[in-house]
């Protein structure tokens, strides 16, 4: 989604008198705050690396937290992470971003580490405070988190499913990119399968046969050194490319077993050969399908992929989480995934060019992979 700004105005509607717009280069004067109240006289300052564990158990307890946001995540995929945080008059922390920095497109850039689902702010919402309270205080930690940013050339921020709040980013000129994901809610967990397409029930149910009539077995959390052949093989059969995951995915998938953040699961056959990798990573409230791969021989006409995938579903609903497949812009996949009967939700990513270098190249590159493309049907 872009801000399209070519488009027939609306009539005027007559002024209304509005409470005064508050930013974040002048917060309001506040009373002093209660414990679990931010103190909008602050504004976030840096957290100093030896205090990291403090920010990594706030987003971990957060509702709105996930282990993508911990400075753990980032130094399993060897970057150095940067925390910027607010506190309450208690001097607990209550909200915060965390992001790594490095070069994109020719600029010093916000760098998210391969595999992360979400690199916005984190914060604690007003207690009982009314339907507007709690939008305007989501807006204003928003704009603390933007304006506590460095200098650099490129902003690159991508929201979580439940952030949908655009706005303050707007307002400070980042544009807006939407994704789709598709998510089959704990809610739905004795219901998904008929809720699933006809073709995808009856794939369903014979892949659930395949396992004890074909002496499939299903290793849960096996070595990174059997998944990653796998998952990379499928990475590269797809043209994309996941930076550092030959070199960092064993101590990656390390720290996720240390932090008790997600498992993993490998699809054997009879005789012992792996032929499928899922990995899942969870928060407070999902489960995220966030890697995989199968053998090459196996990616048409076998149905082990939907064996993995029905395992992670119920492994999810199993630990009382929505499972998210973490989307895909490519029609096959979304077809695959669409299939499941799952609830189609929006992902929001904001960025900003600052270095006119860089503004040339992404839209170069825009035009050449997206404007140019002729129309196409998807079933």
């Amino acid at each position: 989604m872009t801000n399209n700004t070519d488009t027939l105005l609306p009539t005027p509607m007559p002024e209304l008198a509005a409470p005064p717009i508050k930013t974040a280069q002048q917060p309001p004067a506040v009373a002093a705050a209660a414990p679990g109240t931010p103190d909008l006289t602050q504004a976030f300052t840096v957290l100093p690396a030896d205090q990291h564990r403090a920010w990594d158990e706030f987003v971990l307890a957060h509702p709105n937290g996930s282990a993508f946001q911990a400075t753990w995540w980032y130094r399993a995929w060897a970057m150095e992470p940067t925390v910027k945080v607010l506190r309450d008059s208690q001097g607990q922390i209550t909200a915060g971003i965390c992001y790594a920095t490095g070069r994109r497109f020719g600029t010093r850039a916000m760098v998210r580490p391969p595999c992360t689902a979400g690199n916005g702010p984190v914060f604690t919402a007003p207690p009982n405070e009314g339907h507007y309270r709690t939008i305007t205080h989501a807006k204003e930690m928003a704009l603390l988190a933007i304006h506590s940013l460095p200098q650099l050339g490129f902003y690159d921020i991508r929201l979580r499913p439940a952030d949908t709040d655009v706005m303050p980013y707007l307002w400070n000129g980042f544009e807006t990119q939407v994704g789709y994901t598709y998510v089959i809610p704990l809610s739905q967990k004795d219901q998904w399968v008929e809720a699933a397409a006809k073709s995808t029930r009856k794939e369903i149910r014979r892949a659930l046969r395949d396992v004890p009539e074909q002496g499939y077995r299903i290793e849960e959390n096996p070595a990174a050194s059997a998944m990653l052949p796998l998952i990379q093989d499928t990475i590269n059969a797809k043209g994309f490319r996941v930076g550092k995951l030959e070199q960092r995915f064993a101590a990656w998938w390390q720290a996720v077993l240390d932090h008790q953040t997600g498992c993993g699961f490998l699809l054997r056959d009879k005789e012992g050969n792996a032929m499928a990798a899922d990995i899942l990573i969870w928060d407070q409230h999902t489960a995220y399908s966030i890697l995989g791969g199968i053998r090459a021989d196996l990616r048409k006409g076998s149905r082990v992929g939907t064996i993995l995938l029905e395992r992670m579903i119920s492994e999810a609903h199993r630990r009382g989480l929505d499972f998210d497949f973490e989307g895909s812009a490519l029609p096959g996949v979304e077809r695959f995934m669409r299939s499941f009967g799952g609830e189609l939700r929006p992902m929001y990513r904001v960025y900003k060019l600052k270095s006119p270098v860089t503004f040339a190249l992404w839209q170069t590159h825009r035009y050449l992979t997206q404007h140019r493309k002729p129309w196409r049907w998807i079933d």
